[in-house]
């Protein structure tokens, strides 16, 4: 929004905006047309998941058929944890269009290679340059595509007996690193110069915070447990909020995980055996930075690893007279389960729809009181993740959550249920359809 209608690279009025800037050239457009373009962001939302479909399909059938491509590309579009970001603007869509775009742009350029075409090789190359410096700024993960590049053609370079292939393929590979190595070190450089002279932290220092009182192996073993966890709740059917906790392997579940997981790493070793596919080397690249970072966040770090995971399960089951029906009885499970969870959603979404009026209402307030001083911090205490965000969004200022408001040291104002107590130290501020919000009083 602030692109749009400003021009600028700022969120709720801060520069510092902890997230790469990417995805918000995809949105700003539909700001143009006014504050709250809803309908118009769900389009370009379908948009991107048109073109994660038809890039999905496309890079699927160097391997497979029509009907088995179809099947395993519906099968990450109708998984409720992919429904479920689809459904939020976030990210993940744009990131896979982009992702999953060079990975046909590098299959193409890998083909070239191998034929010996290497003009049309660097045509592909330098095709790639701006979509991948998009990936990067939409999310920093994004630089392994041109590691996983890499490492296929240096894998290919051992059966090519051509010195002169051997060349122009390491030189694409270096050309293609260190642009994808400067994209990602400028923009961690120019986030982390906005975060000091703020003086706030970024999220490679809270994550490095985090851990800095564990063993390495202990970092190591806690996140093999969360992203065996993520695999899990992507493949099997109604599991997408169903995990151990961290460090929990002998719960019930790590039982159906862990060799789920490992199936999945068997397939994997037999797809990557034999295949140059740049999004299926990066994998390892990709991975490995998730083995260091420290957060869960539900499945949304290998959505974009997905395709690749049920490719990997298909080459386990491949030659098994039953994969078909296995593809369709998964596809059809899963489908049931988005269907259903996202029906039982919409009435929820509905009723928040209908409280913006009074969301309006006490954003006026709040400008009114940022009239006087902006500086004053506001928290929500115990109000749904949600409706606290309509609040920033409609404010276009910063607005704390907190399950309790002794999380934030005396905030200046809370916006709690109205049937909740008021907090000692706090009197009655303002009050709208179940929203109170109370200002701290001041002591003489």
């Amino acid at each position: 929004r602030a692109l749009a209608q400003d021009g600028q690279l700022t969120c709720l009025g801060n520069e510092h905006l902890y997230y790469p800037p990417g995805v918000s050239f995809f949105y700003a457009p539909a700001f143009w047309t006014g504050d709250r373009p809803f309908l118009l962001l769900s389009i370009f939302q379908r948009l991107a998941s048109i073109l994660v479909m038809l890039c999905g399909y496309r890079w699927l059938r160097q391997w497979l058929n029509r009907d088995r491509s179809i099947l395993i590309i519906a099968l990450f579009l109708f998984n409720m944890s992919t429904w479920g970001y689809y459904l939020r603007f976030l990210s993940e869509m744009w990131f896979c269009a982009l992702l999953f775009g060079l990975a046909v742009i590098y299959h193409m350029l890998y083909q070239a290679m191998d034929q010996k075409q290497l003009g049309k090789a660097w045509a592909w190359a330098l095709l790639s340059i701006p979509m991948l410096g998009w990936l990067i700024l939409t999310r920093v993960v994004g630089v392994f595509i041109a590691g996983g590049l890499g490492l296929s053609l240096l894998a290919a370079c051992l059966s090519w007996k051509c010195r002169k292939r051997w060349a122009h393929g390491l030189a694409i590979a270096v050309l293609l690193n260190a642009l994808g190595g400067a994209f990602a070190c400028g923009w961690i450089s120019y986030e982390k110069s906005l975060a000091e002279a703020q003086q706030e932290r970024t999220y490679t220092n809270h994550a490095f915070e985090h851990q800095q009182d564990q063993s390495s192996f202990q970092i190591l073993t806690d996140n093999v447990h969360r992203r065996i966890n993520t695999v899990g709740r992507l493949v099997v059917p109604g599991l997408f909020r169903t995990y151990a906790e961290d460090g929990h392997w002998l719960n019930a579940l790590m039982l159906l995980y862990v060799p789920l997981s490992l199936l999945v790493l068997w397939g994997y070793i037999r797809l990557i055996r034999h295949n140059r596919d740049a999004l299926v080397w990066m994998v390892p690249l990709y991975v490995g930075m998730y083995l260091i970072w420290p957060y869960g966040q539900g499945t949304r770090f290998f959505i974009p690893i997905f395709p690749v995971i049920l490719l990997s399960l298909y080459k386990v089951v491949e030659t098994k007279k039953w994969c078909n029906t296995l593809l369709i009885v998964m596809l059809i499970t899963h489908m049931i389960v988005t269907v259903g969870r996202v029906a039982s959603e919409y009435p929820k979404q509905i009723q928040r729809h209908q409280r913006w009026p009074a969301i309006d209402a006490l954003v006026e307030h709040i400008h009114k009181i940022d009239q006087v001083d902006p500086s004053q911090q506001i928290v929500t205490r115990d109000i749904d993740s949600d409706i606290t965000g309509m609040i920033k969004f409609a404010a276009d200022r910063p607005v704390e959550l907190g399950r309790s408001y002794q999380q934030v040291a005396a905030p200046d104002y809370l916006i709690i249920s109205q049937n909740a107590t008021v907090p000692d130290g706090y009197s009655f501020e303002f009050v709208v359809e179940k929203l109170l919000m109370v200002k701290r009083n001041v002591k003489p």
